[in-house]
C-alpha cells in the first residue's frame, strides 16, 4: 500500500460554513479505498486565495518543505488545478513542475489527470493543464472584478444598508441593523473617561484586568486593543472602507459619517487624542501609576536642572519612605552638583505657589488654529477643481506636468486634513484650559494622595506647564506656563533653615510684595 497525501483550500473564510472542505475531504478517502491507498495527510490552507505564492499559503509551503526534505508519498491528491494554484499560467506551471520534480504523482480528483514527470509535458497533458491554470487564473481576476463592483456598490448604498458585516467589538449587526452592546458601551466610554483624566494605557489595563472586565471578544486587554479604540473615529460614527492594492489596505474614498451609532462625544474625543499625543512626547520620562503616592513624581518630563539643563530623576528609598529629584548628568557622575531635593518640598512649594498665582488673570484667548487649516483645505481644493475642469473641456491628453501638480494638490490636500484634526484637538485643549486650571487646583488641595488623583494632577500638569526648572543647590523652582502670556514664569525660593518659602521677582530678588509661607512638610520633619 501506498502513502497519499491531499492538499485543500477554499478562497473565503464565509466558505467554512459550507461543505467545501468536507466535499473535498470525502473525495480523497474515496479515491484512496477504491485503489487502495492510505491518506496520511492533508495540508490545509483555509480562506486563503489561490492567487497568493506558497510564501502565504502556510499549508503548501508546509508540504514543499517536507517534500524538500525528502517525505515525499506516492501520490498528491487535488480537486482540481486550481486548488494548488490560480496564479497567472506560467507561475501555476512553474508550481506543478516543482511538485513533480520530487517524483510524486498529481491526482486532480474532479477529471481523474494523472500527472507525473513523465506524461506531464506531452502535447496532450501540458495542453489541458495550461488550459485550466489560464481559466482558473481568468476566474480570479472575474471574481476580483465583481467583487470589487459590489463594494463600490455597497459604498454607494453605506447610507441606507450596511456595508460590511465586520464592526467594532462594541457594536453588533441584528436584523439588518447595527446597534450598541451596552456593557461594551460602558467599557469604552470608562476607557475614554480614564484617557482623559491621565491615566496610561498600560494601567487600564491592570486596572481592568484586576476587576475581571473583559475585552470586546471576551480575551484580555493589550496595548493594541486599546490604542486602536481611544483612537477610532467609529466611537463617533464614522466608518472608513478600505481596499487591497498589492497586498496593502488603503482608505477607498472619504468617510461614511453617521454610519455607526455615535457613543462618544467630539470634545472627548479630540482631548483623548491630545493627551495620546502628549504622553508620546514624554516617552520614557512620563508618570507612573503606583498604589503608593510617594512612589512617582508628578512633574516627571517637565523638570529640568537649572545648572545643566538635564532631566531630574527620581529615586526612591522605599525602606525609609523618602523619595527625592536629583540631576540626571549628577546621577551618571558627570559634570554637575549631586545635589537633591524632596520630592514632598517640590510638592508643597508648587501647591502654595498655586494659590498666589496670577498667570491666569492675563490668560491668552484660545487659539484657533482649525480655522486657518480649513481655509488652506479650500484653497487647495479650489485649485484641483480648476485642473480638473480644464482636463474635461480639453480634446487632449493632458501633460505629464498638469498631471504631477494633480498629485501634488492631492497629496497636499490629504497633509492638511491631517493637520486639521490635530489643530481641533489643540483648539479643543486651549478654549479648555481656564476651566481646567480651576479644577487642577481643586485637585491639588483634595487628591495629591490618592493614586488615581495624582495620575490625573500630571497628565493635567503637561497641558498647563511648559517646564519647571530647579536648582537644588540653591533651592529655587521655576515654573513656565504654557498658556499664560506675558506673565508665564513664576519663581520661588525656600530655606530648609528657617522652613519658609518666597516667591521671586524675574530678576531672581525676593518679592516682598507677596506673603511668606511655611513650609510644613519641613516642619513636620
Amino acid at each position: 500500500m501506498n502513502n497519499a497525501i491531499l492538499y485543500l483550500r477554499y478562497s473565503t473564510p464565509e466558505q467554512a460554513d459550507g461543505q467545501s472542505e468536507l466535499r473535498q475531504t470525502q473525495g480523497a478517502e474515496r479515491w484512496c479505498k477504491e485503489h487502495g491507498e492510505k491518506l496520511v495527510k492533508i495540508y490545509k490552507d483555509l480562506g486563503i486565495s489561490g492567487g497568493k505564492s506558497s510564501d502565504d499559503r502556510k499549508g503548501l509551503a508546509a508540504m514543499l518543505d517536507d517534500l524538500a526534505r525528502g517525505s515525499v508519498p506516492k501520490f498528491l491528491l487535488i480537486e482540481d488545478v486550481d486548488r494548488i494554484s490560480r496564479m497567472l499560467p506560467l507561475d501555476s506551471l512553474n508550481l506543478i513542475s516543482k511538485i513533480l520534480d520530487f517524483g510524486v504523482t498529481i491526482i486532480s480528483l474532479r477529471d481523474n489527470q494523472v500527472l507525473n514527470r513523465k506524461n506531464w509535458q506531452s502535447s496532450q497533458s501540458f495542453l489541458i493543464l495550461s488550459l485550466k491554470t489560464t481559466l482558473a487564473n481568468e476566474e480570479r481576476q472575474k471574481r476580483i472584478f465583481r467583487g470589487k463592483a459590489n463594494w463600490k456598490q455597497k459604498r454607494l448604498d453605506a447610507a441606507t444598508k450596511i456595508y460590511t458585516k465586520k464592526v467594532p467589538g462594541w457594536l453588533t449587526v441584528k436584523d439588518d441593523k447595527i446597534v450598541k452592546i451596552p456593557e461594551h458601551v460602558a467599557t469604552v466610554k470608562k476607557l475614554f473617561q480614564l484617557s482623559n483624566e491621565g491615566i496610561g494605557i498600560v494601567t487600564v489595563i491592570r486596572m481592568f484586568n484586576e476587576k475581571g472586565i473583559k475585552s470586546f471578544h471576551g480575551k484580555d486587554w493589550n496595548k493594541a486593543i486599546i490604542h486602536n479604540t481611544l483612537t477610532s473615529e467609529s466611537v463617533l460614527g464614522s466608518f472608513q472602507p478600505k481596499t487591497i492594492i498589492d497586498g496593502k489596505r488603503i482608505e477607498d474614498g472619504g468617510k461614511i459619517q453617521n454610519y455607526f451609532p455615535r457613543i462618544i462625544e467630539d470634545d472627548l474625543f479630540y482631548a483623548v487624542q491630545a493627551k495620546l499625543k502628549q504622553r508620546n512626547c514624554y516617552k520614557g520620562a512620563g508618570f507612573r501609576y503606583t498604589k503608593n503616592p510617594s512612589q512617582n513624581n508628578l512633574f516627571a518630563g517637565l523638570i529640568k536642572c537649572e545648572k545643566c539643563g538635564a532631566s531630574l530623576i527620581h529615586l526612591v528609598r522605599s525602606r525609609h519612605g523618602y523619595s527625592y529629584l536629583v540631576c540626571g548628568n549628577a546621577h551618571k557622575h558627570k559634570k554637575c552638583s549631586y545635589k537633591v531635593v524632596a520630592t514632598n518640598v517640590l510638592e508643597e512649594v508648587f501647591q502654595i505657589c498655586l494659590t498666589d498665582c496670577r498667570v491666569f488673570d492675563t490668560f491668552q484667548k484660545p487659539s484657533n488654529n482649525a480655522a486657518a487649516t480649513r481655509l488652506q483645505i479650500e484653497a487647495v481644493k479650489k485649485e484641483l477643481s480648476n485642473f480638473l475642469n480644464l482636463i474635461r473641456k480639453s480634446e487632449t491628453v493632458p501633460p505629464t506636468s498638469i498631471m504631477k501638480e494633480i498629485q501634488d494638490l492631492e497629496l497636499k490636500q490629504a497633509e492638511l486634513e491631517n493637520k486639521l484634526d490635530s489643530d481641533l484637538a489643540g483648539d479643543k485643549l486651549s478654549a479648555s484650559i481656564p476651566g481646567k486650571f480651576n479644577e487642577f487646583c481643586r485637585e491639588m488641595e483634595t487628591n495629591i494622595k490618592n493614586p488615581l488623583g495624582r495620575a490625573k494632577i500630571a497628565s493635567t500638569l503637561k497641558d498647563l506647564i511648559s517646564q519647571i526648572v530647579v536648582n537644588p543647590e540653591k533651592c529655587t523652582m521655576a515654573v513656565y506656563w504654557a498658556h499664560g502670556g506675558a506673565q508665564s514664569l513664576d519663581r520661588m525660593q525656600w530655606d530648609k533653615k528657617t522652613k519658609e518659602f518666597w516667591h521671586l521677582y524675574t530678576t531672581g530678588l525676593r518679592d516682598y510684595s507677596r506673603p511668606t509661607h511655611d513650609l510644613m512638610t519641613l516642619h513636620k520633619k
